[in-house]
């Protein structure tokens, strides 16, 4: 009889940790599993690649108006007569206000514990319930979802979250059968955060290598010129990423009279601020912004060579796909690049400095033999991804 397993997550934007959920239920064995998704938003980019067979039930958000914005909880609040519950979720407004860099594990806390104990409970019985992200999904699983086994996921380094209000978050993380993360260091960070817990695991994220071969040559390239060397970077445009530095490693390399084209996929808070720098600096004809394309992997496989130039990361789901393609790969030196990056193996791993990061690439961009040899460095790494799968399995039945 196939198990029930339900998965939660906030959307299916182009972020990493929705990559990867949507890699694994592109991989996942449908005549074992009976999989259920919930999302807080029925949105986001990569909703066109679910599989047919995964049941994608309304958004909470639609459900219940608890989870409304501010205004919206305002006037809801007054006319279902909860004026406590009101009065609780201006005081947890004000927290935030007044907080300095709060931060969105703090966020996620405050405000979960405002609804929490009038959020409807899951009426549906699930073999496993499975919080795909950490914060609120993984706070909902464990209050209102109705499962034998709970399991919740870290996708970030967790030394580098400020999180004033860790020990509630413990709680949670306590009342998990098994609190997963992506990497050994993030694994270091957890059990260093908190030593008393003896249910933290590591799953290496999943990547699809049918999907990503296939969804590779079904779009043509568009905005990209291959006609000389390419570099692209994907993700997010926060500080996280480090694009400040690939932008004047871009003016370096520019100055150095190496021809290239840097092509950075991905949009965010600091966009305007980085498309002033490459004006500033005078890159705009080697540095392009591509905006956010629901498909990447006709870019990745085009590059000459794919840049991290990241600041920290937990597991970059964009290297993995980069590996599974074959792709020459440099990253800055964060906290987990080695986790993922054997230098000189299978990538380059530079300081994280412009000047690193210009001399790498201006290496990789004109050795053909070294691009190859980092190429021929990943040959096998398709083949792990049905290891990491038994590995998930193992642990969705308690073997692990």
């Amino acid at each position: 009889m196939k198990k029930k397993i339900l998965f939660v997550m906030y959307s299916l934007t182009g972020g990493g940790a929705e990559k990867a959920l949507v890699n694994l239920l592109n991989m996942i064995d449908y005549e074992k599993y009976d999989v259920t998704l919930q999302l807080f938003e029925n949105r986001g980019m990569n909703l066109e690649y679910l599989p047919e067979q995964v049941t994608l039930r309304p958004a909470l958000k639609t459900k219940t108006w608890l989870m409304s914005g501010l205004g919206t909880f305002v006037k809801a609040s007054i006319n279902n007569k909860k004026i406590a519950l009101l009065i609780k979720r201006l005081c947890a407004s004000i927290k935030i206000k007044l907080k300095k860099e709060a931060t969105s594990a703090y966020t996620s806390m405050l405000n979960w514990n405002v609804i929490k104990n009038d959020f409807p409970i899951e009426e549906e019985k699930f073999d496993i319930a499975v919080a795909f992200i950490q914060d609120t999904p993984l706070y909902y699983v464990v209050d209102c979802v109705n499962a034998d086994k709970k399991l919740g996921w870290m996708h970030i380094d967790y030394s580098k979250i400020n999180n004033p209000l860790k020990a509630e978050s413990e709680k949670y993380y306590k009342k998990l059968d098994s609190f997963i993360t992506i990497s050994e260091k993030c694994v270091d960070s957890l059990q260093a955060a908190y030593p008393n817990l003896d249910n933290i695991r590591l799953l290496y994220n999943l990547n699809s290598p049918e999907l990503i071969y296939s969804l590779s040559d079904r779009d043509p390239l568009d905005g990209m010129d291959t006609d000389i060397p390419t570099v692209l970077s994907i993700g997010r445009m926060t500080e996280q990423k480090g694009y400040d530095f690939a932008i004047e490693a871009a003016a370096i390399m520019k100055k150095a009279d190496v021809k290239f084209k840097w092509y950075i996929m991905g949009a965010g808070p600091l966009e305007n601020e980085l498309r002033d720098m490459v004006k500033q600096l005078d890159v705009e004809d080697v540095v392009i912004f591509m905006g956010l394309r629901s498909n990447p992997y006709p870019y990745i496989k085009a590059a000459t060579v794919v840049a991290q130039t990241s600041r920290y990361e937990g597991k970059s789901v964009v290297l993995d796909e980069a590996k599974i393609l074959k792709k020459p790969i440099l990253v800055t030196n964060y906290n987990s690049a080695p986790d993922q990056i054997s230098n000189g193996k299978d990538g380059i791993i530079v300081d994280m400095t412009p000047q690193a990061i210009a001399d790498g690439l201006s290496q990789l961009l004109t050795d053909e033999e070294k691009r190859k040899s980092l190429s021929d460095g990943l040959e096998s790494f398709a083949e792990q991804q049905a290891y990491w799968l038994n590995k998930h399995y193992e642990i969705f039945e308690g073997k692990n």
